[in-house]
This record gives C-alpha cells, sequence and structure tokens, in this order.
C-alpha cells in the first residue's frame, strides 16, 4: 500500500469519527427538545433490556457457571450404562477397580457413595448438644482428583479405605468454625461420631462446598469397603464414579476407552455384567438436563419481550419521523445525501437504546435481589453447583451492552428505510403540514401486524411452557 493510500485511509477513518461525534452532539440535543418522548422510549426499553438482563444473569449463575475446582473442564463421570446411553447407573467397587487398573485416559479415578447419610456427632462438653450432619464416604484420591487441597491438616491415605482403619474424618469448613470455634488444633484431635472415636486429620477450605445428589455435606469419612462393597454387579452397585481426563485426552477418547472396558469385562463376568456397558459425560452438565431447557425458554420469552418493545418504539419514531419529514427534506435540499440522513437517525436509535440499558442495569440488579430472595435459589439443589448470589458481572454486563446495540439497529432501520426511500419534494408542496406517505404507511402497518403475531407467538409460548411444566393446571384449563 502506497504513502498515499494510507494517508487516504486515515484522512477517512477521522472523517468518520468526526461526523459520528456530530451526529451524538446532534442526537442528544434532539432527545433534549422532547423530554417526554425520550422519557417513555427509554422506560418501554429499559424494561425490555432489564427482562433479558435478569434471565440472563440467572442463567450464567447456573448453567454458565464453572465448577469451583482447578481445570473443572476436564473433570468427567463415570457411569455404568444398562440397555442404553442414557440410562446411567451408580457402580460397583470391584467394576471400579478395573476401570482404575486397565484406563490410560485419566490422571485419576475416585468414588463416593452416591447415597450419603446423616452421621450423629456427640455433645461437646456444654456448649454443643448432640448433632446430626450430612456425610459421605469417599476414596482415598477424591480430593486430588477433584484437585482440591484441605485447609488444614491432610486427606485420606490409601490404607484408610480398609474396613476397621477408616475411623478418620475430615470437616468442612462451615463444620469447623460453627462446631469447634475454628480451633486450628482441632487436627490430630478425636472426636465421637456415631458413638465412635474418629480421627480429625484435615479441615476443608470455605470455598470447597460439595453437594451432588441433594444437600451441602458437612463431613467426609473413608469409605471402608463393606463385604457388600466387594459384590460385583448390580447388588453391589452404590459408587459414583468420577475421574480427571489427561490435558491430551478429549471426552470422546475417555468414552470410546471405557466401552471398551465395559465389553471385555461383560466378557469375563457374563451373570455379573450382562447388558452392562459404560459412558463418561463432563461432570459441569450433570444435573442441567431439565434445567437448561427451561432457562433458555424464559429468555426465549423475554426475548419476544424485547421484540415486541422495539416494534413499538419504531412505529414511535416513525410516527416522530412524520413531523420532521420537512427538515430531513431541507437538508437533503442543500446536498446531505438520503444516507447521511438514515445514519443519523440510526445514531439516534443507538442513543435511545444506550440510555435505555444503562437504565436497565439497576432495574435487573433489583430483579435479581427479588428473584433471588422471593425463590430461594440459595437452596436450589444443582449438582456441584452453590448459587450464592446473582450478580451483574463483566459476562452479564457484556450481554446487556450487546442487546443495548441490536436493540437500537432492529428499532432504528424502519426509520432509516423511510428516509431513504422518501421523496425531496413531497414534504416541501406539503408546507410543512407532515403528511403521511403510502409508503411509510405502509410500514407503519407492517410493524402493526408484526407486533400482534409477536404477541400471539409470546402468548401461546407461555401457555405450552405452563402446561409442560404443570400437566395438571394445562387439563384444568381446557376443562
Amino acid at each position: 500500500m502506497s504513502l498515499a493510500e494510507e494517508d487516504s485511509r486515515a484522512v477517512w477513518r477521522w472523517r468518520f469519527i468526526e461526523e459520528f461525534v456530530v451526529d451524538v452532539r446532534y442526537g442528544l440535543r434532539m432527545l433534549r427538545k422532547s423530554p417526554g418522548f425520550t422519557a417513555v422510549v427509554i422506560l418501554t426499553l429499559a424494561l425490555g433490556i432489564g427482562a433479558n438482563t435478569t434471565i440472563f444473569s440467572v442463567i450464567n449463575a447456573t448453567l454458565f457457571r464453572e465448577l469451583p475446582f482447578p481445570d473443572s473442564n476436564r473433570l468427567v463421570l463415570l457411569w455404568e450404562t444398562v440397555g442404553g446411553p442414557r440410562n446411567w447407573s451408580i457402580i460397583s467397587a470391584p467394576n471400579f477397580w478395573d476401570y482404575q487398573r486397565q484406563s490410560r485416559s485419566f490422571e485419576g479415578l475416585a468414588i463416593f457413595d452416591s447415597g450419603g447419610r446423616g452421621y450423629n456427632l456427640s455433645p461437646t462438653g456444654t456448649k454443643h448438644e448432640a448433632e446430626q450432619v450430612s456425610g459421605v464416604r469417599v476414596s482415598a484420591d477424591f480430593f486430588s482428583v477433584l484437585g482440591v487441597k484441605p485447609f488444614l491438616g491432610r486427606t485420606f491415605l490409601s490404607e484408610e479405605e480398609t474396613l476397621g482403619k477408616d475411623h478418620e474424618v475430615i470437616l468442612s469448613y462451615n463444620l469447623w468454625t460453627r462446631r469447634y470455634d475454628g480451633n486450628a488444633q482441632i487436627v490430630g484431635s478425636t472426636i465421637k461420631i456415631d458413638g465412635e472415636d474418629f480421627t480429625v486429620v484435615g479441615v476443608m477450605p470455605a470455598e470447597f462446598q460439595w453437594q451432588f445428589w441433594s444437600g451441602e455435606r458437612q463431613l467426609w469419612v473413608p469409605v471402608g469397603y463393606t463385604k457388600t462393597d466387594y459384590e460385583r454387579g448390580q447388588n453391589g452397585n452404590s459408587f459414583v464414579a468420577f475421574g480427571r481426563l489427561k490435558p491430551d485426552v478429549t471426552v470422546a477418547q475417555a468414552q470410546t476407552e471405557v466401552e471398551g472396558i465395559a465389553s471385555r469385562l461383560t466378557q469375563q463376568y457374563p451373570k455379573e455384567n450382562a447388558g452392562i456397558s459404560a459412558t463418561v459425560i463432563p461432570m459441569g452438565d450433570f444435573g442441567m438436563e431439565s434445567l437448561r431447557p427451561a432457562m433458555l425458554a424464559l429468555q426465549a420469552a423475554v426475548g419476544f419481550l424485547l421484540l415486541i418493545a422495539c416494534v413499538n418504539v419504531a412505529n414511535v419514531l416513525l410516527s416522530r419521523g412524520t413531523a420532521r419529514q420537512k427538515e430531513f427534506a431541507t437538508r437533503r435540499a442543500l446536498g446531505a445525501p438520503s444516507s447521511r440522513i438514515a445514519r443519523q437517525l440510526l445514531t439516534e436509535s443507538l442513543l435511545l437504546a444506550v440510555l435505555g440499558g444503562a437504565a436497565a442495569l439497576p432495574l435487573a440488579t433489583w430483579s435479581n435481589q427479588l428473584l433471588f430472595h422471593s425463590f430461594r435459589l440459595d437452596n436450589m439443589h444443582l449438582p456441584l453447583r452453590v448459587v450464592n448470589s446473582i450478580s451483574i458481572d463483566g459476562r452479564v454486563f457484556g450481554f446487556a451492552l450487546l442487546v443495548s446495540c441490536v436493540t437500537g439497529v432492529l428499532f432504528g432501520v424502519a426509520p432509516a428505510l423511510s428516509v431513504l426511500r422518501g421523496h425531496i419534494n413531497d414534504p416541501l408542496k406539503e408546507g410543512g403540514r407532515g403528511g403521511t406517505s403510502d409508503g411509510r404507511t405502509r410500514l407503519r402497518n407492517v410493524l402493526v401486524a408484526s407486533e400482534v403475531a409477536l404477541a400471539l407467538v409470546l402468548m401461546c409460548g407461555a401457555g405450552l411452557m405452563i402446561e409442560s411444566f404443570c400437566p395438571a393446571a394445562g387439563r384444568r384449563s381446557r376443562l
């Protein structure tokens, strides 16, 4: 590229920026001249953008939140399957040991008791009464596979998996601070659990919160394999297995490997492992099967609501454009190209959208708090995720900004097109009476019809969603 071409492009870029700044200043002056119109449009957009931002905030706090473990994208669950790839089943200890010995795709594999149970803590003097807390049996590699380290002490040793040598316990940070007053000397001491002595070997950090099926676990004990655990096949199935993939291994590669191992186990133990295969799924996907469609349906619903708001605003802008026909015609008669005026209108639309987005953020913040406390989202039993709050972070802010810009373009296109299709002489001949051309009338009719269609789609979708979540209510409504 020659020096002259580079200079020409630099001049063109500077001219574009300068014209954009002029358009923004002019647009702000026009909006200040009509405060009532500006307030109504900003409020309309704030409600639509705020609703979308609120639902996206919930999605961001649930579906998009990564698991609270290092390199959580490499964590997978290992299920046995019976009768189909989606018929997941828990695993027996002997089968797990075979997967552990034969697999080459994992840095490590671990298991935990699928059900968990309540453990009774004996009174500690006069300060704390007897209490039952939720705990779970885990293999020695449980914490290392997750990639977490204790806040105090150590994790379990492999020899502590043996029954009779399994009287060690690791406490959650919450239980340690609440019941044992955060005593740093508790490691190595003995506490009574179910009437037996257990040695406290560690305390987990505050950010480690483990809930899988339901409820947060407060303590962990070694698996201590019982006689029943040694049974192979369905009778001995009582554990959930998970692993950490090696950095260069994909889920598909691990899937192929475990299917091969399951096939060999079926041949080796035809009675116990009849019809059993295996599958791996990303740990972060577990439990999201029912939540994901519901959240996406809600996002689609508020998206239609925003489209209706855009059509409303476009109609208002077209009506306002009718009053400005003489202004546009005069500018074109003086030499301004139609594209320049259309760009000015798009800039005004983007200004309105950005202002609406700015007003939507505090509205979304308030709505987030209302949703969180009204529906007790902190009690949602999301596997491995604890929703402590719904906040507007960088991702949500970026979503709100993107929605605002797209919204501005959507409702700004119609007024801009009406200017590009207009004739110079018609408004001047009318003497500024602000007559409406047939083309503009047709465009407004199309927008009204689109608004009605969108409203019908939204109502039908809402009815179908209510019926899918509440079938009984749907049947009563038809009666």
